[in-house]
């Protein structure tokens, strides 16, 4: 969950008090040894018991080092089996104004500790999105490149090509050795191996669109 509101609005659900007003400066938020900056207004906090804990304090710049501070930015809330992560800042806004890659790592290391099962794993670059579908005893993997080069515009709605993404690695988790698997359209072969109930596949490029057929 993300935003200001949300130690106001549904403290028993994210675990938290507000430790001060709303702020309506940047908040720097930690990764690393480094800060990144997010448009407020952010809401300072503290835990309201020993089931929520401070994942990261707001910092007033972005040396970290000096700058932190001792209000809650980022809590972590364990509730019943399972946890709620709030960012108490507009953190996707923020995202979908300026995709600042500090911003994209620091979400991702959120999301790492839940220590979730993921069903899809893959190492390729983040502008390659991945849909999952099932039809017809087929575990479908979309992958759609949705990298771009040089733009015309500033809300790139003009792309003059496309570079593919190659050499994507993927790890699917399947409880049993598939049948087969094969790239679509056009049927085209992949390599792959099955060890330990993962499919790890190859895809040599990702021109626009591919899809990865695992059949059962």
């Amino acid at each position: 969950m993300s935003g200001a509101h949300l130690a106001g609005a549904v403290p028993e659900l994210v675990g938290v008090n507000p430790s001060g007003p709303v702020l309506s400066t940047p908040v720097h938020l930690e990764i690393g040894s480094a800060a990144v900056p997010v448009s407020g207004p952010w809401q300072p906090v503290r835990p309201r018991d020993a089931g929520t804990a401070a994942w990261r304090c707001g910092c007033s710049g972005d040396e970290p080092a000096r700058d932190r501070t001792e209000h809650a930015a980022i809590t972590i809330h364990r509730l019943g089996s399972g946890m709620v992560a709030a960012v108490h800042a507009p953190i996707f806004t923020d995202y979908f104004r300026r995709h600042a890659p500090l911003l994209r790592r620091l979400v991702s290391e959120l999301l790492a500790a839940f220590d979730i099962g993921w069903t899809v794993e893959t190492d390729a670059p983040p502008y390659l999105e991945i849909a999952l579908r099932e039809k017809e005893g087929q575990f479908l993997v979309n992958l759609i490149n949705r990298g771009a080069l040089e733009a015309l515009s500033p809300t790139r709605t003009l792309v003059t090509e496309i570079e593919p993404v190659r050499d994507v690695r993927l790890r699917i988790r399947r409880p049993e050795r598939p049948a087969a698997v094969h790239c679509e359209p056009d049927r085209k072969p992949v390599a792959w191996e099955y060890r330990d109930g993962v499919v790890t596949v190859l895809v040599s490029t990702v021109p626009i669109h591919e899809i990865v057929v695992v059949s059962n």
